[in-house]
């Protein structure tokens, strides 16, 4: 997996908690609306945040062992 795309994937999960948040604020205004959905929407953008945060982290170790290794 390339730093791109895993840069691309906390993007992604940026946009879906903000969306999911949005979605929480305007509902809060009615009170008979259900928030269920976009409090699982969140928490599901948050684990595919950390997931990738943590794909961040060991690419950076794996480039640096390479670098390490070949310098």
């Amino acid at each position: 997996m390339e730093i791109g795309s895993t840069l691309e994937g906390i993007q992604s999960n940026q946009a879906q908690f903000n969306q999911a948040s949005s979605s929480i604020l305007e509902k809060l205004q009615s009170p008979e609306d259900d928030i269920t959905k976009e409090i699982l929407d969140q928490k599901v953008a948050q684990h595919g945040f950390s997931m990738n945060v943590r794909m961040a982290k060991v690419q950076d170790t794996m480039i640096g062992t390479l670098l390490d290794i070949v310098g």
